[in-house]
């Protein structure tokens, strides 16, 4: 478990944690670290100079770093020279917004703040791959690609492009204006509790469990900026060709993301088809655990590993790079 005081310790580096704090809108930020003990050594602040490769894993809307557990464990597994960051972001956790502006919450931005958190850390030249979930895989979608760099790559995971889906935008501004009411009103404050943690608005097949770290994020962050990030969110629009370069995963069954809406993004904004992985269970949180069905979770983690893997090769052979260029000259 990192945070930021760790790096003015361990670096003395007090400006520029206070310039991303400035830039970013974070007061705090913290983050897992996952690393092979037996290829790069006991896990500490020096794993960051044995590592070769670097995998990034940012959930979605009401998640915590801990979302991400298994499949870290996992991504470790089959990659011995690869460091697996894990970041509470978007305002959950022990990641916490100080006083951020409506501007800082866009996606843009917040894919930027974890870029600047990589250059804290010295890792922006390793080849990687960044693999978001719902807002934080929006997020990566709308950077440009040369902000990335030639080395590093991004995998969208049931990305939460809104604007394919007006029956979710619908959804949006209704929870948006909870959440700002349940900034100002204990009620409001417990009925954004109470719709959080109600089955019938919980994703299918997610585990009670789950479902009451999802309540519990929710009810822990600050509603009144949890509504702007919502509203940013909504009225995020992608670039066309956004979703060029980016391995994009989608549910089969993603009732926020049904596969019509699925295709519509791909007309809209350029995604290559051969990058397209469709996932046969899980709907929108194909990395969680699947009531009643552990063969479908393990399927899941399986295929994401591959994904994830494939990508992390291709990062570190350069052939992002080639992949930029070509973007750049459709």
């Amino acid at each position: 478990q990192f945070r930021l005081d760790a790096i003015v310790r361990s670096h003395n580096n007090h400006d520029a944690v206070a310039q991303f704090r400035a830039a970013s809108g974070y007061g705090d930020f913290g983050w897992s670290l996952y690393a092979r003990t037996d290829r790069l050594g006991p896990i500490g602040p020096s794993t960051l100079a044995r590592a070769s490769e670097l995998v990034v894993l940012l959930h979605g809307w009401a998640g915590t770093r801990a979302v991400w557990h298994d499949l870290a464990l996992a991504v470790c597994r089959d990659n011995a020279d690869a460091l697996v960051l894990v970041p509470d972001v978007l305002g959950f956790g022990e990641s916490r917004f100080a006083q951020p502006t409506a501007a800082q919450l866009a996606p843009e931005p917040l894919a930027r703040a974890v870029l600047s958190w990589l250059a804290l850390l010295g890792l922006r030249d390793l080849p990687g791959v960044l693999v978001g979930h719902s807002m934080s895989a929006l997020a990566l979608c709308a950077l440009d690609p040369a902000e990335l760099g030639a080395r590093l790559s991004r995998v969208a995971l049931t990305p939460a492009i809104m604007e394919v889906v007006p029956l979710q935008r619908a959804l949006g501004r209704f929870g948006a204006m909870l959440l700002a009411l349940g900034g100002r009103n204990r009620f409001f404050r417990w009925l954004c509790g109470w719709v959080s943690g109600a089955r019938i608005f919980s994703p299918p097949g997610l585990p009670s469990d789950e479902r009451a770290a999802m309540k519990r994020a929710i009810m822990g962050a600050p509603m009144a900026t949890m509504a702007i990030l919502v509203r940013e969110i909504l009225a995020a629009r992608l670039r066309p060709k956004a979703l060029r370069g980016v391995e994009l995963v989608f549910g089969d069954r993603d009732p926020t993301h049904p596969r019509r809406a699925q295709e519509r993004a791909l007309r809209l904004l350029g995604g290559d088809v051969d990058r397209v992985h469709r996932m046969a269970s899980g709907g929108h949180h194909p990395h969680l655990p699947v009531v009643d069905h552990p063969e479908w979770s393990a399927r899941n983690q399986d295929e994401l590993v591959r994904i994830i893997g494939s990508v992390l090769l291709s990062s570190a052979e350069g052939a992002v790079a080639s992949t930029l260029a070509l973007a750049a000259d459709a």
